[in-house]
């Protein structure tokens, strides 16, 4: 039916993390704690408005993306997070104890955002542009056209709302800010071109973190993956996991 998810023929997995929703928290009460409200009404205005602008800049061969803006969105895609975790413990001088809660922070809170993510996403099963692009003829609104021609420039095989990485980075990174005591972090990122042969800059550094995620939400909508409204939702689930996991656990000692 119209608005429902349909997995990928053309990826090369089965659906992904069908079963992370329902994996037991570390710190969260339970996996829908902190389930967002759910995908836009298709026949609503701000559905159309999302639909729009990614039917426009996350077309395959879109004519009105930029070459850096396709260039970031290949990065958002295969950025390795995990080895500029442990330049920015370096690079800040962590102690082993420092970089131990600091690391337990971060994990922790993407691990409960991705189990909270993951929960809405098959909760939800929304479709992806990939589908809803093609057969807006099917969704009832009378101002979203069909383009049986769409394809997304990059494509992923889970539901779409919300996305997994709005809701897990933006965990990581909300972390980051409260364990740091400031969004004004320095950060440099590396991504492999081996994983993505088409990316021209394989490294970038940010200098503000809430920019950075602004970054990311722009980088999924150009990729063709995502309605802007998945990217703020996504974003409030991992907001509010950071601050239930930085509040509540991993205290520093006294």
């Amino acid at each position: 039916p119209p608005g429902e998810f349909e997995p990928d023929g053309g990826c090369s997995t089965q659906p992904a993390g069908v079963s992370v929703g329902q994996i037991r928290p570390f710190t969260l009460k339970s996996p829908g704690q902190f389930r967002p409200d759910g995908p836009n009404p298709l026949t609503s205005s701000a559905y159309t408005e999302d639909f729009i602008e990614t039917r426009d800049f996350g077309r395959a061969d879109s004519a009105v993306r930029t070459s850096e803006q396709t260039d970031i969105a290949y990065f958002w895609q295969v950025v390795n997070v995990h080895q500029g975790l442990i330049d920015l413990a370096i690079q800040r001088n962590l102690d082993t104890r420092q970089t131990a809660r600091f690391f337990a922070l971060v994990y922790t809170a993407a691990a409960d955002a991705n189990i909270t993510g993951f929960g809405a996403k098959y909760f939800y099963r929304a479709w992806r542009p990939r589908t809803a692009i093609p057969r807006a003829d099917t969704d009832a609104n009378p101002d979203t056209d069909a383009d049986p021609t769409w394809t997304p420039l990059i494509s992923v095989n889970h539901p779409e709302y919300p996305s997994a990485h709005s809701f897990s980075t933006t965990a990581m990174t909300d972390v980051m800010a409260r364990f740091f005591g400031t969004n004004k972090v320095t950060w440099t990122l590396t991504a492999s071109r081996a994983a993505a042969p088409q990316l021209v800059r394989t490294e970038r550094t940010y200098y503000d973190l809430n920019a950075l995620m602004r970054e990311i939400y722009d980088a999924r909508v150009w990729a063709g993956l995502h309605w802007r409204h998945s990217m703020m939702h996504g974003g409030q689930v991992g907001r509010k996991v950071a601050k239930y996991v930085s509040d509540g656990f991993f205290r520093p000692l006294e």
